[in-house]
Formats: C-alpha cells, sequence, structure tokens
C-alpha cells in the first residue's frame, strides 16, 4: 500500500461516506468529480455523468425503502490499497454496513474500490463499485 490513509485520496473518501451516513447527499455529492461513474448491485446497475452520485443516492434510497431497509450507516476499515500515481489514484478499502431491515439489525461487508482524480480543488472520486463478502 502506498499512500496515506489520512490525506490524499482517503479524504474524499471518507468525505463521501460522512455525507451517506449523515444522508447529506450534497456532501457525498461534492467529494465526487463533475462526471462520475458508479456500479452498484441493484437496478439499473450502472450510472454515469454529471450528478450521478445523487441519482444513485435516490435510487438505492428508493430500492432500500422497498424492501424495508434504513438506517444505513458505512464504516471504513483500513484500506487494503491506495496507489497514487501523479495526479489519480485507486483505493480499495473493505466496508461494513448495517442497517435495519424491517426493523431488525443487519450487517453486510464487502470492499469498495474508487478510482480518483486531483483536479486544483483537490482529490475527488471518479468512479466506485462496491462488491459484498
Amino acid at each position: 500500500m502506498t499512500g496515506s490513509t489520512e490525506t490524499g485520496p482517503m479524504v474524499a473518501v471518507r468525505q463521501f461516506v460522512e455525507g451517506f451516513n449523515n444522508d447529506d447527499i450534497d456532501l457525498a455529492q461534492a467529494a465526487c468529480a463533475d462526471e462520475t461513474s458508479i456500479i452498484d448491485d441493484f437496478p439499473p446497475h450502472e450510472w454515469t455523468g454529471p450528478g450521478a452520485t445523487t441519482t444513485w443516492y435516490r435510487d438505492m434510497a428508493r430500492m432500500a425503502t422497498g424492501y424495508g431497509m434504513s438506517d444505513w450507516s458505512v464504516m471504513l476499515e483500513e484500506p487494503r490499497h491506495v496507489i497514487v500515481s501523479e495526479q489519480n489514484a485507486y483505493v480499495v478499502v473493505p466496508v461494513a454496513v448495517r442497517r435495519l431491515e424491517d426493523g431488525t439489525p443487519a450487517e453486510r461487508t464487502g470492499s469498495l474500490a474508487v478510482a480518483l482524480r486531483e483536479p486544483a480543488e483537490g482529490w475527488r472520486i471518479s468512479a466506485f463499485a462496491c462488491a459484498w463478502n
């Protein structure tokens, strides 16, 4: 692993998760590049372009409500990879996702793979996908 978990690209990853955990989609979207790509396990499985993060979040919230899921919380573990190459980065970080399913606590673990770019304003997520264990 190269890079720091407290600086560099991890700042954007932590901001995104903070926004997600606090139901603050504006904060999560601000951690992302203008053009973002997202892959996830619920339809339509792919979101791209400007505002993709906001659209993905709204679709995820709608899907979760339909399945009786609520009170989501993502915990980041120690990153497995933080690779920085000039103004690009690749991060893989294990996650634990907690939620309620019809009022019963549930937890799922997986890994978040993130690609980032570093424009003048700082690191921004350009793509991410979560894979479940």
